[in-house]
């Protein structure tokens, strides 16, 4: 808590992580955040009051059980190619949007094309279950760049736009529930 930068941060090859427990709050920059090709699970993880809840790019591979972001700065979380999946998690009163999907970059030297749309490792993408959006002056959920999003079974609620994809991204769902329009299909 209380850092200029983030709270949790990983680089380069760190497979396997795993976090249970963990708190992020009041930190510079991101609560959490994963570059180059980590892989890491967090299990009831909160983050709060942060510059951003959490950022995880580049070829990066997380899974989000049971966690929170919420009353951030700017934005809930963001992913920025790799692939991650978010179950029974709540984003709630971050101001920018709570969750977006996108592309990423990453430099040569890690062995992957520098072009995000080229590279599945870097085309960014993930799988939500459970996941409830509320209250947020900007966007719920944004799947932007040429990203591949599904979600199961979450719910959007009290924010200004529910979901915005960009014209080559791909967003499918089932069981969601948006309550400005009803079901999202």
């Amino acid at each position: 808590e209380y850092v200029a930068n983030d709270g949790f941060n990983a680089h380069g090859c760190c497979p396997g992580l795993v976090f249970r427990d963990i708190t992020g709050r009041f930190c510079g920059d991101e609560g959490i955040s994963v570059h180059e090709d980590v892989t890491m699970a967090v299990y009831n993880g909160r983050f709060h009051h942060c510059g951003n809840g959490f950022t995880d790019i580049c070829a990066s591979q997380t899974a989000y059980y049971g966690c929170t972001s919420e009353s951030n700065r700017y934005f809930g979380a963001q992913f920025n190619g790799g692939h991650h999946v978010l179950v029974d998690c709540v984003f709630r009163d971050n101001p920018s949007f709570h969750l977006q999907f996108n592309s990423g970059k990453i430099s040569g030297s890690y062995g992957y094309p520098e072009d995000g749309a080229a590279c599945p490792a870097l085309s960014g993408g993930g799988f939500l279950k459970r996941v409830t959006f509320a209250g947020t002056s900007g966007v719920d959920l944004k799947v932007m760049g040429v990203a591949r999003v599904h979600a199961a079974d979450c719910s959007f609620s009290n924010g200004e736009k529910g979901v915005v994809r960009a014209s080559k991204a791909v967003f499918t769902a089932s069981a969601c529930k948006d309550d400005r329009r009803g079901d999202v299909r």
